[in-house]
């Protein structure tokens, strides 16, 4: 049986894609072993994979970064942040990940090491000194295209391309305040018998044998100095939900689509959550007068309660009018809905408002007609998917970036802040639903990411290579 070495860092939103190419890798008769983060050991082997786990020093919890890694938590969003995730986050963890990788090959020889670009332990099996053969490196591009171009913006300002010359002074001012960082990354990697061919993002999609991007060439910058590896492979289809029972608020979400009540979905995704003042209780706030229904999705089992206690004055007595209360279900389901209608600016949930745990976005996303994100890759492909056009709001990681593609592709509208006003995210909303032409553009890459299969594509490259 053909053996392949599935590689993730342990983030979320880079573990999620890398499960779905393990499971159908399994599925065409591989064996397949994941090495990831040790949270994820349960939905690794949930695809029949054999889980591996990262060693300590490279094995973090996602859920608690600042922990981990202290800066992120006063590092400003844009090129600090950037830095801090590419030195301490990336770097400094690939001499873990590349013992790790080593070790398995001896006793898992693969003939394959299908990662996440950002896993940079693959870096030393390509790069170093080795006796003999070694397995090809496909390299999954789970975040926008990090390489420097003379037809885009750098990487990490979300700006939209704008001319070649500026496009070349902007990537000579990122470079410059970029290389302190860069010579701490290429004094890590040689201390691994690797040598950075150049810019670490631009080694990220050019150090794989075979370098797949994970959306379509509508949703990218244009570029024409990309190396010959690199290809569109299209998204990776939104993995499906098992097990969900609907909650009892399912009746008036259906409800309001067969009606032509406009739904609203609001997500501020799965991990940078922790403050749902952010995006969630703005949205909220301002669409409590506006006839849609809106379902904020928060992603935890004590969201309901956070979101509320946000809205609800602290001294304010539950069942104020204007306000409601909260039925919570059992821990990680989906658990609140408003149902006292107030007017619009009343402490409590508003009434046009759903405020859930975890609700899967495959059963979530058909019925609705915009989504408002912080505008993470695979939350974004998702909306494509579903033909949703989007309201993204995110600054920190690569949202700022993709949130700059979703308004360059025409698919959504970028409020370029992490922290929108609740009249921003009113207008915004209101303005992609009065508007075709956001839906017309996501229609437009729905219809060209169906012309891809991913899948088959990975599957090609691996069995060229065994």
């Amino acid at each position: 049986m053909p053996r392949i070495i599935v590689a993730a860092t342990p983030l979320h939103g880079h573990v999620t894609p890398l499960l779905s190419v393990a499971a159908d890798l399994v599925r065409r008769g591989h064996d397949v072993a994941m090495l990831t983060g040790s949270r994820f050991a349960g939905r690794v082997r949930a695809t029949g994979a054999r889980h591996v786990s990262l060693p300590p020093e490279a094995d973090y919890d996602d859920r608690r970064m600042t922990a981990h890694f202290p800066e992120l938590a006063t590092a400003a969003p844009g090129p600090e942040m950037d830095a801090v995730y590419a030195r301490q986050v990336f770097a400094d963890c690939a001499p873990g990940q590349w013992r790790a990788l080593a070790a398995l090959l001896e006793t898992f020889p693969a003939g394959a090491v299908v990662a996440d670009v950002l896993f940079l332990g693959t870096f030393p099996l390509v790069l170093g000194e080795r006796r003999g053969p070694r397995p090809a490196v496909v390299g999954l591009g789970v975040v926008p295209v990090m390489a420097q171009s003379a037809d885009a913006p750098p990487y990490g300002l979300g700006l939209r391309p704008s001319g070649r010359e500026t496009h070349l002074a902007l990537n000579a001012a990122a470079r410059a305040a970029f290389a302190p960082v860069q010579e701490h990354c290429a004094k890590v990697f040689a201390a691994l018998g690797a040598d950075l061919p150049g810019h670490l993002y631009d080694a990220t999609v050019s150090v794989p044998d075979h370098y797949l991007q994970l959306t379509v060439p509508e949703f990218e910058y244009p570029r024409s100095d990309l190396p010959a590896s690199f290809r569109f492979a299209g998204p990776l289809p939104p993995p499906a939900s098992a097990g969900f029972e609907p909650p009892d608020w399912w009746g008036e979400l259906s409800g309001a689509a067969e009606r032509g009540r406009p739904v609203v979905v609001v997500t501020q995704g799965t991990l940078a959550n922790a403050d749902l003042g952010r995006l969630v209780v703005p949205a909220l706030r301002g669409l409590a007068g506006e006839e849609v229904l809106v379902v904020a999705a928060t992603a935890r089992p004590d969201g309901p309660a956070e979101v509320r206690a946000a809205i609800v004055p602290a001294d304010g007595p539950a069942g104020t009018p204007g306000a409601t209360g909260l039925a919570e279900g059992p821990a990680g389901t989906p658990g609140a809905t408003g149902s006292a209608e107030g007017p619009a600016g009343a402490p409590g949930i508003p009434g046009n408002a759903i405020v859930a745990g975890y609700v899967p976005f495959d059963r979530l996303l058909p019925y609705a007609d915009v989504l408002v994100t912080n505008g993470g890759y695979g939350g974004v492909h998702a909306a494509i998917h579903h033909g949703v056009p989007l309201v993204v709001a995110g600054t920190t990681e690569d949202k700022a970036d993709i949130a700059a593609r979703v308004s360059w592709s025409g698919a959504g509208i970028d409020l370029r802040t992490g922290r929108p006003e609740p009249e921003d995210v009113r207008r915004a909303v209101m303005t992609v639903l009065g508007d075709e032409r956001h839906r017309r553009a996501v229609a437009r890459l729905r219809a060209a990411a169906r012309r891809y299969d991913p899948f088959e594509t990975i599957a090609r490259i691996v069995n060229q290579n065994m």
